[in-house]
C-alpha cells in the first residue's frame, strides 16, 4: 500500500473517529452538561464553540453574544472562521503530495492537521459551531475544552517542532 493511501485512511478514521465521538456527545450529554470521569482530572461536557480555537472570538459567530447588528455581519467572521480552515486543510495536502517520498514524521504532521481542521471543518459548516467535550483540569488549572479534532491538531504541531 502506498504512503499516500496509508496516510488517507488514517485522516479518514481520525475523521470517523472525531464525528462519531461529537455525535455521542450530541445523543447522550445534554448541552452545557458535566459529567465526571476521574475526579479531579477529567470530565466529559457538552460545549459549542462559536469561535475559533480554544474559544476565541465566540462572541463573533455566536448570536446570542454579538450585541449588534455588524457584530454578527463582520467579515472577518468569514476569514477567520471558514476561509483560514478551508486554506488550512488545503495547504497540508499540497505538502503531503510534495513530501510524499521524504520524511514520515512530516508526513504524519501534516496528516493529522488534515484531518483534525477537517474534522472541525465539518462542525462549522453543518452546525455554524464546533462541539467540544473533552474538559481537563489540575487541581485550580482547567483547560479549555477540545475534541479529537483539535488533539490531532495539538500532536501535528509538537510533532512539527520536533
Amino acid at each position: 500500500m502506498s504512503r499516500i493511501i496509508r496516510y488517507s485512511v488514517m485522516i479518514l478514521i481520525i475523521i470517523i473517529a472525531d464525528q462519531y465521538s461529537k455525535y455521542l456527545v450530541v445523543e447522550n450529554i445534554k448541552y452545557g452538561e458535566n459529567i465526571t470521569v476521574i475526579d479531579g482530572i477529567l470530565n466529559l461536557n457538552h460545549v459549542r464553540n462559536y469561535g475559533a480555537a480554544f474559544g476565541i472570538g465566540s462572541s463573533w459567530s455566536n448570536p446570542k453574544v454579538a450585541k449588534t447588528p455588524e457584530e454578527k455581519g463582520q467579515i472577518y467572521k468569514l476569514l477567520i472562521l471558514r476561509i483560514l480552515p478551508v486554506l488550512a486543510c488545503l495547504l497540508p495536502v499540497f505538502l503531503v503530495w510534495r513530501e510524499r517520498n521524504k520524511g514520515t514524521l512530516l508526513l504524519l504532521a501534516y496528516s493529522l492537521i488534515i484531518a483534525g481542521a477537517s474534522g472541525n471543518l465539518i462542525d462549522r459548516f453543518r452546525l455554524n459551531y464546533v462541539i467540544d467535550f473533552l474538559d481537563f483540569h489540575i487541581k485550580n488549572k482547567h483547560f479549555e475544552s477540545f475534541n479529537i479534532a483539535d488533539s490531532s491538531i495539538s500532536i501535528a504541531a509538537g510533532l512539527l517542532i520536533l
